[in-house]
């Protein structure tokens, strides 16, 4: 599966696993813009065992997600005057909680939903 260097200190990983298949090819089109410090964090990910490139995703995702999340925050922003022109009333925190739980309880609903398909 990973494969090690006789001194121990570096590997590789073999041909047709999930960073092979999956991943590389994605970074590989990047290859030809990709600033020396991407290459070298891109050999350290192919240097890692399946599990830990498994890990790398995850926390690549969850970067990714905290991205998109604070992207939704600045376009909220940016609307609160428009919204404040038209006459729009104030939130409390409470009613602005209650309208997140109601939102994420729909999201959870359809996400279980669609698992079940």
């Amino acid at each position: 599966m990973f494969e090690l260097s006789p001194d121990g200190r570096t590997g590789r990983v073999p041909a047709g696993s999930f960073f092979d298949t999956m991943l590389q090819p994605k970074l590989m089109e990047e290859l030809s813009i990709v600033p020396s410090d991407k290459q070298i964090l891109i050999e350290k990910i192919r240097a890692l065992p399946a599990e830990q490139i498994a890990e790398v995703e995850d926390f690549v995702d969850f970067v990714a997600s905290k991205a998109r999340r604070l992207e939704a925050v600045d376009r909220l922003l940016a609307i609160a005057p428009a919204l404040e022109a038209a006459g729009a009333p104030r939130l409390s925190e409470e009613e602005i909680d209650a309208e997140m739980k109601a939102v994420r309880a729909t999201r959870r609903s359809r996400s279980a939903g669609a698992d079940r398909s």
